[in-house]
């Protein structure tokens, strides 16, 4: 599931939430740019800011797509309208799709700042939202060298050398597929820095705040994703500025006080003033029975209509699926096709789970846990059955 981010919208007229359909674009293609991810980068909430404004003027001038913005105060309609839809349907509708059904031809731009084994990028790639159950199709891909990844400043000057760049090879972090043999709730990702710790700097030197920072584990969730927080030192060595960016909104703000607060109870070494590291954490799902290995599950297809895509809601029963994959009994690797009944605000009153032989238990473990979950109110605000399609894997092998 994709997070919430906040968005920059490149904006110029007026509209209100729920009102008639906004004004016409300015000629060229509207944009609206992500605020920037980060890798082993500590930037600050205001800095990550100014980098994304750095971005898009950058890519407004260079990119021959001709991005252009959107009209004017569309950014608060989106976040408006978005943060409505949490205390009016059962699960929130996300700025995304807020804006793929007001602006269908709008193009996003993903911005991201990263380090690994002493070198680090800037990258921004343009996308186009997908408008099936495909994937977003990437029209440009821009790439920089950062040479001063210390500073914040650093980061803003090497926009200036983004320059196209082919696709790299594909690969990543199943989070829910990782095993922390610590047992924590709060699982640490990773630890690291663009600039240099003596002594190196390790997973270690949260060992003393472990505890504290489990305390933050937020319960009830069924799916995964990493937590960033960013973190400076005083000369003396003790936390002088935590500030965190989570991977959902919600209990966000709380959890990520609530690390921060962890996390001050650090002190490391002394050194000069200014270094900063960044702390990835894993909320670890909770509920149901540890994963075997070999299990496994992922929401395929879903139906969608402008302003509702019900993917990242139905995406957060992945876990709980394959857990019934692994109950199964014996080896499983099948699709299951699932029908929902859901009320106007995206309340499930039942399933119903078909799929070509399939274990009887299998399906009716999947209809229990489907049967009341929470959807983005459809369209019009009627009810409608939602279909979905799941993979579910198993091998059988146990717990």
């Amino acid at each position: 599931m994709r997070r919430l981010l906040p968005l920059l919208v490149l904006v110029t007229g007026c509209a209100t939430p729920g009102a008639a359909p906004p004004a016409a674009a300015p000629v060229g293609v509207p944009t609206v740019v992500e605020l920037p991810s980060t890798l082993d980068v500590a930037l600050f909430f205001g800095e990550r800011e100014m980098l994304r404004r750095a971005v898009a003027d950058h890519l407004r001038r260079s990119s021959k797509l001709n991005l252009a913005p959107l009209p004017d105060l569309e950014e608060q309609v989106i976040r408006a309208t978005a943060a409505k839809s949490k205390e009016t349907c059962a699960y929130p509708t996300s700025e995304d799709t807020v804006l793929a059904a007001r602006h269908p031809d709008a193009l996003h731009v993903s911005v991201h700042a990263s380090c690994h084994d002493g070198v680090c990028t800037l990258r921004a790639v343009v996308r186009r939202p997908s408008s099936n159950n495909g994937a977003a199709e990437t029209l440009e891909r821009w790439t920089a060298p950062v040479t001063d990844p210390g500073t914040a400043q650093g980061w803003v000057n090497a926009v200036g050398s983004l320059a196209l760049a082919p696709e790299p090879p594909g690969g990543g972090l199943d989070l829910l597929s990782r095993v922390d043999e610590g047992g924590h709730p709060v699982d640490v990702v990773g630890v690291g820095s663009a600039q240099p710790f003596t002594p190196a700097l390790t997973q270690d030197v949260l060992t003393p705040v472990r505890k504290a920072m489990d305390a933050c584990h937020v319960t009830g969730w069924t799916s995964a994703g990493t937590d960033h927080l960013a973190v400076e030192l005083a000369p003396a060595g003790t936390v002088a500025r935590c500030e965190g960016a989570p991977h959902k909104e919600g209990e966000g703000p709380q959890r990520m006080a609530c690390l921060c607060k962890a996390l001050a109870g650090l002190k490391l070494p002394p050194g000069p003033r200014g270094r900063r590291f960044e702390v990835r954490v894993l909320n670890r799902p909770q509920g149901g029975p540890k994963l075997p290995t070999g299990a496994w599950a992922s929401l395929e297809r879903a139906n969608r209509a402008p302003g509702f895509d019900p993917r990242p809601a139905l995406g957060e029963h992945a876990r709980a699926l394959a857990a019934c994959a692994a109950a199964a009994g014996g080896p499983v690797d099948l699709e299951v096709q699932v029908d929902l009944q859901v009320d106007g605000r995206g309340q499930a009153s039942g399933a119903t789970a078909r799929a070509d032989g399939a274990p009887a238990g299998l399906l009716a473990c999947v209809q229990a846990e489907l049967a009341q979950a929470a959807l983005p109110c459809p369209p019009e605000g009627a009810p409608q059955t939602v279909s979905a399609t799941y993979r579910l894997r198993a091998n059988g092998a146990g717990r």
